[in-house]
């Protein structure tokens, strides 16, 4: 078979109604752009079912390099204490996140 060649594949098929509850993974951009908004807003912010990647570990120490609280240490919900911004000099390791690297320094 050529690497250009298709060949056709049946779907599966049930041969009756399925019936299922099936919890779809957090997304790594929306949780990473939650904690932005949670950071900018005043008060405190909560994220359900959020994505723990390392992404989103580096926007999270990202926030924290700023002064933000953030609180993930249950993983079916994170905490935000927006604007709470209190360090003016930060070193921030965005690693090869795009999305960190994107929205922090406007943050900042």
């Amino acid at each position: 078979m050529s690497p250009t060649s298709t060949t056709s594949w049946a779907a599966p098929t049930a041969a009756e109604p399925v019936n299922a509850e099936v919890r779809v993974p957090g997304s790594k951009s929306l949780t990473n752009r939650a904690l932005v908004l949670g950071a900018l807003c005043e008060g405190r912010s909560t994220i359900g079912r959020p994505l723990r990647s390392r992404d989103t570990m580096l926007m999270i120490n990202a926030l924290r390099s700023l002064g933000i609280a953030v609180d993930d240490s249950d993983d079916a919900q994170w905490r935000i204490e927006g604007r709470s911004f209190t360090h003016t000099d930060a070193a921030i390791d965005v690693g090869n996140a795009g999305t960190v690297l994107r929205f922090v320094p406007p943050v900042a």
